[in-house]
């Protein structure tokens, strides 16, 4: 696997979850070659983040462990309060099922216009990284 990412210019993503023993979290570490994705809960992508509030102690251990690559966290993140809570011990965060969900009602809103629903994933992305309080409307 290795071999045919690097044959094709491609870097090695490898995840660690909160039950992930520091042993392995260090072994992903080493063969990662792009980043490390923490996903900050068990469960599925697009849970909920509460009732976890053992994950700040987990992606502070994972920070500590994770010294080769960056570290970004993901999953249950749909504002931009769970970015900053969760990724004040990353480097970044990633959020899939938040903005899916918000591309999936535009488009169910055939009426409005491309430029119109284009500038909306634009906006909610930038609500994502800055908060309400930065994005112009």
């Amino acid at each position: 696997m290795t071999e045919a990412a690097a044959d094709h210019d491609l870097d090695l993503v490898f995840l660690i979850a909160p039950n992930s023993s520091d042993d392995r979290i260090r072994a992903v570490d080493r063969r990662a070659t792009g980043f490390v994705y923490a996903v900050s809960v068990t469960g599925l992508t697009g849970s909920d983040l509460d009732g976890a509030p053992t994950v700040d102690e987990y992606l502070q251990q994972a920070r500590s462990l994770i010294t080769e690559n960056p570290l970004l966290v993901g999953f249950g993140i749909k504002t931009h309060e769970d970015a900053m809570r969760l990724s004040r011990h990353t480097d970044g965060f990633i959020v899939g099922s938040a903005l899916i969900n918000h591309v999936a009602d535009l488009w169910d809103e055939s009426s409005a216009p491309m430029d119109e629903r284009l500038a909306s994933v634009e906006q909610f992305a930038r609500r994502l990284k800055h908060g309400p309080a930065r994005v112009a409307s």
